[in-house]
């Protein structure tokens, strides 16, 4: 099987995907949004007959405080047939990689529905996120969403949520021995990400982050996608309640999704 950066030809196999796995979805336009803003966050994986059999949608969602720059989770799918065979984690550590190396990004989010106990073992266990909140009523069903982040190069300061939905704090493995300081105190490791010693990052990527905002506004405008986000227009794709849709997995035991699209990520002309 094949791991591989997305494609403008994988966009309809890629909501197909979506289609079949989540109760939550996206109109195509959604998917070409992404793939023409951030093309270093989609990837696919691929079967021995070259089916998409997986596949993560992340994006930037940039702030003005340098230090919260970060990459959101869109959606996350496996099909059913493909499913525990370490597909997820592999699409997952991929766009997360990207998101550092390719976007200075210093930690990437996403939602979970809370009764989606799966996605929950996928994301803490493996990929080692943490629970920072709780979001009331975020999905159509008005289930509620747990908001969960992995920093890159700090100590993770959120909790761990038990088998008896209890938030407690439990350290990523490894993270006490990388971070012994206190968790949020800020790694030296940042100096991996293109900076020099002092965390700066050169010139070329400073060009590099304003030329994204700028392909954004405009692949925005071609899409005819309006006000990044203000929330979600009529005739948007179905989602997490007023959030531009999500990639949640509606069954309790699905590793498919579990994430969601940013409260209020688009709005549609």
């Amino acid at each position: 099987m094949q791991l591989r950066r997305a494609t403008m030809e994988d966009m309809y196999e890629m909501q197909h995907s979506n289609l079949r796995c989540l109760p939550e979805n996206y109109n195509l336009r959604y998917y070409y949004y992404h793939i023409l803003s951030w093309p270093q966050l989609l990837y696919v994986q691929q079967d021995y007959n070259r089916n998409t059999v997986g596949y993560v949608l992340g994006k930037m969602d940039d702030e003005e405080v340098a230090d919260k720059k970060h990459g959101h989770i869109t959606s996350l799918a496996v099909l059913r047939s493909h499913r525990k065979l370490g597909i997820a984690s592999r699409v997952m550590r991929a766009t997360m990689k990207e998101m550092d190396a390719e976007y200075g990004a210093h930690y990437c989010s996403l939602h979970v529905r809370k009764t989606n106990d799966a996605a929950l073992h996928l994301y803490q266990d493996t990929l080692g996120f943490r629970c920072v909140g709780v979001e009331e009523k975020y999905y159509m069903d008005e289930e509620d969403a747990y908001h969960m982040k992995s920093f890159f190069h700090q100590a993770n300061p959120g909790s761990y949520v038990d088998d008896h939905k209890r938030l407690i704090r439990k350290a990523v493995p490894g993270e006490l021995e990388a971070y012994p300081a206190e968790a949020g105190a800020s790694s030296p490791a940042a100096v991996g990400r293109g900076g020099d010693k002092n965390g700066k990052r050169g010139s070329d990527k400073a060009a590099k982050a304003i030329s994204a905002k700028e392909r954004e506004a405009a692949m925005a405008e071609l899409l005819g996608l309006d006000a990044v986000g203000k929330g979600r227009g009529s005739g948007g794709a179905a989602g997490g309640k007023g959030r531009g849709g999500n990639g949640s997995g509606g069954t309790k035991n699905s590793t498919a999704g579990g994430v969601s699209g940013k409260k209020g990520s688009w709005k549609q002309k």
